[in-house]
């Protein structure tokens, strides 16, 4: 999904964007869910490149930092 506005800050978001933004990231967390057969996706909002956007991180079986270095057998 591509957000075209282009919107420096999450709290910059009207209402109703933010709530469709969100509905828009649930369902991307979901579906790495069942694909992935994970059971928690990380959602990581980071804005340092000016512009909102979000992380979706499949959480395996590892603990710490290395959640970030999994490399996922087929």
């Amino acid at each position: 999904m591509v957000w075209k506005d282009n919107v420096k800050d999450l709290h910059l978001l009207s209402k109703k964007d933010y709530e469709y933004l969100m509905e828009k990231v649930d369902e991307v967390r979901n579906a790495l869910i069942k694909t992935l057969k994970v059971k928690k996706v990380y959602l990581i909002y980071m804005d340092e490149a000016k512009h909102v956007h979000w992380h979706l991180i499949p959480r395996y079986n590892v603990k710490g930092y290395n959640v970030l270095k999994h490399n996922q057998v087929n």
